[in-house]
């Protein structure tokens, strides 16, 4: 093997594809090398381009304390160090920007908003058919404590999650998308997080193929209020709603708010499958913030699925709820078909 080189080890075991990336060489050396490529292609501005994410993100985890303390930092490194050999392969042999993807990507958009740059994460399965079209969850953050850009955000922090979130795209054949939406601490849900939330999702439909009668929606916590609101307001967008513990009840802080408050709005979704997993033992999601929910959605006779199980809290805060609601996601397929 070459020094300053990366490579992705696959195999195949029950008719399932295996990927594992890894590097061989000094990573903060090819930093300053993908740094002299990215000023070459696209000058001093690279870091507005798709390119310039990667970079960020590279750096940031080369001075992060996570890298004398964390096992995973590693792994982290060489998944993005990957990724940047083959973006700039691609870019140097003039290919689509994400052939041979290695398949957790950080994409860009620019925004009708303010034409600003703007990102999202989208995990897509290691050998799809781009013949095929696929569903895509949209996955919305929960409220962080702490301000972050979203490319050092806590939902990225543990790689562990975004490989499990890669094995549910390769299980479940769907592509995992989450966006930006400039939610960077506990922001309300605006009409300008809404409409950046809508511009990802067209963003994503542009590029990879999607089938747009399979777009799903899947939050918790916080994230399931912020859920709600979106859900409530395009109905027709999504073809279910998948929940993890979410907040429900919440005090509205803007005149946006006022209006979309899931509570009153609820019975837009009379006619959308919804899945509310939760887990008795999760004391910072406790049965009370969601008990109303579930009263109301009976009582307006909407269709709510209720699950529970004990420990399966371990994604809060992280990036997906687990094989429950993408196994809801696939059941709603097979109802619509």
């Amino acid at each position: 093997m070459k020094p300053q080189a990366t490579y992705v080890f696959q195999f195949r075991a029950a008719n399932r594809l295996f990927m594992h990336p890894f590097y061989v060489g000094d990573p903060d050396l090819a930093l300053a090398n993908y740094r002299a490529k990215a000023l070459k292609l696209f000058g001093p501005g690279y870091d507005t381009c798709e390119v310039g994410g990667y970079l960020f993100r590279l750096a940031f985890l080369l001075n992060h304390s996570s890298r004398t303390d964390d096992w995973w930092w590693p792994f982290k490194v060489t998944a993005v160090l990957v990724e940047l050999d083959r973006l700039f392969h691609n870019l140097e042999k003039q290919q689509p920007l994400y052939q041979h993807s290695f398949g957790i990507q950080f994409r860009t958009y620019r925004s009708n908003v303010d034409d600003s740059v703007q990102r999202y994460m989208l995990i897509q399965p290691y050998d799809a058919d781009p013949y095929n079209a696929l569903p895509l969850v949209v996955v919305i953050r929960p409220f962080i404590e702490n301000l972050h850009p979203f490319l050092a955000s806590p939902q990225l922090a543990r790689y562990w999650s975004l490989t499990y979130a890669a094995y549910m795209a390769n299980t479940y054949q769907v592509n995992i998308m989450m966006p930006e939406a400039r939610m960077y601490v506990n922001e309300p849900m605006t009409d300008v997080v809404e409409s950046e939330i809508l511009q990802a999702i067209e963003h994503v439909q542009s590029t990879v193929n999607i089938d747009k009668q399979r777009i799903f929606l899947h939050g918790n916590c916080s994230a399931g209020f912020r859920c709600l609101m979106l859900a409530c307001r395009h109905p027709q967008l999504f073809a279910a709603v998948g929940l993890y513990a979410p907040v429900y009840e919440m005090k509205a802080r803007t005149s946006w708010e006022v209006a979309t408050v899931p509570k009153e709005q609820l019975k837009k979704l009379s006619h959308t499958p919804m899945a509310l997993h939760y887990d008795p033992l999760d004391t910072h999601s406790p049965y009370r913030m969601y008990e109303t929910l579930i009263n109301d959605a009976k009582r307006k006779r909407l269709p709510l699925q209720v699950t529970h199980s004990d420990h399966s809290g371990l994604h809060y805060n992280v990036l997906l709820v687990g094989d429950e609601m993408f196994r809801f996601f696939q059941q709603v397929q097979i109802d619509q078909h």
